[in-house]
């Protein structure tokens, strides 16, 4: 099981853009900053905008923004934007999907594994993630 590139990127970036303090990043600056192809950044940028996580600056200083406070906005909230919400497996969120639901003796678990992906993406937020990076970033 993997989470995508998309939603790894995705908060990756949005970490970035929270820890420019309310100040517009390019994709540019956000690209270098994370290794991250802007080709790609903005694909997932336009999608993190158009539902309403981020909001853009224009000009020469312009740049994204987030709209939400970092301590409010949940891993879960930007999984389930960049993923959809059928992670692990779509059959534990739509049981149409799969003609073997009644007899799956796997279906228990991954809604098992499920619930506990929700719990941790619930509990983390991208202020957590921004202490742990500024953490990273000043060990000796």
């Amino acid at each position: 099981m993997k989470i995508s590139t998309r939603a790894r990127y995705g908060m990756r970036a949005l970490i970035e853009i929270a820890m420019s303090n309310g100040h517009p990043i390019s994709i540019k600056q956000i690209s270098k900053n994370t290794n991250i192809s802007s080709r790609y950044l903005e694909q997932i940028l336009r999608e993190l905008k158009k539902n309403e996580l981020l909001d853009t600056i224009q000009g020469i200083k312009g740049g994204f923004i987030l709209k939400k406070d970092p301590e409010k906005l949940t891993v879960k909230e930007v999984v389930d934007i960049l993923e959809g919400e059928d992670y692990p497996v779509a059959c534990v969120v739509n049981d149409s999907l799969c003609e073997n639901t009644s007899m799956c003796a796997t279906g228990e678990m991954w809604m098992k594994v499920r619930e506990a992906m929700i719990d941790v993406f619930k509990n983390h937020t991208i202020a957590d993630l921004m202490l742990r990076q500024t953490k990273l970033e000043t060990r000796d």
